[in-house]
Parts: structure tokens; sequence; C-alpha cells
């Protein structure tokens, strides 16, 4: 019971099997006989679930998808779907430390692609870099484990490596 001016507040942890999500926080309040109950959902609670992709917000103007999409990209993309976002970001590169597949702020992106962001309206504070092959990533905004594609950048510059 929390403490306070009649409000009586209830937590309680459950898992939420028909959604996929994992644990969620229920609040009840109740204050002069009305009670809400409102759903607190874990943000990273999507790295348990697979990955599903939307192409609904792809950047038709800049970096976009093409020839290679059906040869490069959609092997990995497959593989995947095989995967938990927990794997997918765990992956390590192999010969050194860090993710293949990680999170980007927006402040590290080369600058005509910060301004392609607010062109888009899009302002979220970071980007999710995808590693299909070598120098080839999918870049996106994650959101409660989908993917929505933006970027196909084939060389590496939307967010050039120090490590050359």
């Amino acid at each position: 019971m929390a403490k306070g001016k009649g409000k009586k507040t209830k937590q309680i942890k459950s898992r939420y099997d028909s959604s996929g999500f994992g644990e969620k926080d229920v609040k009840c309040v109740s204050s002069g006989g009305k009670k809400r109950i409102g759903i607190e959902i874990s943000p990273d609670s999507y790295m348990t679930k697979k990955p599903t992709w939307n192409f609904s917000r792809i950047d038709t103007e800049y970096w976009s998808i093409h020839n290679d999409f059906i040869q490069k990209i959609m092997p990995t993309l497959i593989d995947f779907e095989r995967m938990t976002w927990h794997e997918i970001v765990s992956a390590s590169k192999g010969h050194g430390s860090g993710s293949k597949s990680h999170s980007v702020e927006i402040r590290r992106l080369i600058k005509k692609a910060q301004e392609r962001l607010l062109e888009l309206h899009i302002h979220d504070d970071s980007l999710m870099s995808l590693r299909m092959t070598g120098k080839d990533r999918l870049w996106g905004v994650l959101d409660s484990g989908s993917f929505y594609i933006l970027w196909y950048d084939s060389k590496h510059e939307i967010c050039p490596s120090n490590n050359k």
C-alpha cells in the first residue's frame, strides 16, 4: 500500500504469455471507490522476441534498397528470423570486441543522414544498425521487436568505422 491521500497502489509482477512480452508491472490505483489499472511493459521486453521486418518507412531517395536486396539482404534477414533480438545484438564480430548489430546514437551518423532523419520526421535518439555482410548495413528504427527499415548502406558510409 502506498502512502498518500486515500490512494492504494498494488504492484503485481507476472508473465504475459499471449503477447510474447516479458515481465510486466500491473499497477492498481484506487481513489474514492474508482479503480484504474495500467500496464507497464518493460522497454527491453522485445529482446526475447524474434524480429519482424517493416518496410513502410523505407527512404527511397537515399540509401535505398536495390537489386542487392534479394541476393545479399534477404538471406540474412531470414537467418535473423530464427534468432531472438538478444541473440542478434549479442553476436560478436569475431575478431574483436563489439557486436555486429547494435544501436547507434544519431549524433554519430554522418551529417547527411542526420539531416535526412529530420526531413523524414524521425526524432529517435538512436537507430539500429544490422550488419548484413562485410560493409553492408541495414539501418532502421527498432520498436517493440519490429525493425522499421530505413536505409540499405552498402558502403558503410552512414556511420563510418574508426577501425580502419
